[in-house]
């Protein structure tokens, strides 16, 4: 009886080139094309500049307005439209001082004393001199119009009435119930004296 050989040698290389074979299929990467990215996802630029530049926003109307006006050069009644500037806004008549020139009173320097006092010196006048035509509004105010005016304005009226029928006469109480000022102060009342814009509309 004739024996085969054993093929057990043969059965292993088999197995091993086999494995070899998975091995070398299970190590080797597939290299896939890149796919482009979608139209929102591509670099900015690859974009089309569409957008505007930033404009800048419109300065306030009341900026279009002279922020000072002699007495005699008088502004529109407040609200009043005028063409290519806008509503008017409230102009104060009085006189100008910085906080250097005046000297405080009984009831103090700053802003809220001065008016006070203003206000009771006016009175006075008004009693003692009444005339029908006078102005009503007699106040000191601070910082009318821009952040960094600290000055203050001993104000006599005001657009709000029409400054076409503001008369020198209608003021003369509160010119004589300004307070003094320092020893050292240069202004000139009359040269201070006119409308002044604030930023209120």
């Amino acid at each position: 009886m004739t024996r085969r050989a054993p093929v057990l040698a043969s059965t292993s290389e088999t197995t091993q080139e086999r494995r070899k074979t998975r091995a070398a299929q299970a190590t080797q990467k597939t290299v896939r094309p890149l796919k482009s990215p979608p139209p929102d996802m591509k670099p900015s630029s690859s974009r089309k500049k569409t957008d505007h530049p930033r404009q800048k926003p419109p300065m306030p109307s009341w900026t279009r307005f002279p922020p000072f006006l002699p007495f005699d050069v008088k502004p529109p009644k407040r609200g009043t439209i005028v063409e290519g500037k806008g509503a008017t806004p409230v102009y104060v008549l009085g006189w100008r001082f910085s906080t250097m020139d005046v000297v405080s009173g009984p009831a103090g320097g700053d802003c809220s004393g001065l008016h006070d006092d203003f206000v009771l010196r006016w009175a006075d006048n008004l009693r003692a001199n009444f005339t029908r035509h006078y102005i009503h509004w007699p106040a000191v105010l601070q910082s009318i119009g821009v952040d960094d005016d600290d000055d203050f304005y001993y104000v006599a009226g005001t657009n709000y009435d029409d400054p076409e029928t503001i008369t020198s006469r209608d003021f003369r109480h509160a010119k004589a119930a300004l307070p003094p000022r320092q020893p050292w102060s240069t202004v000139n009342v009359d040269d201070v004296f006119g409308w002044y814009r604030t930023s209120k509309m």
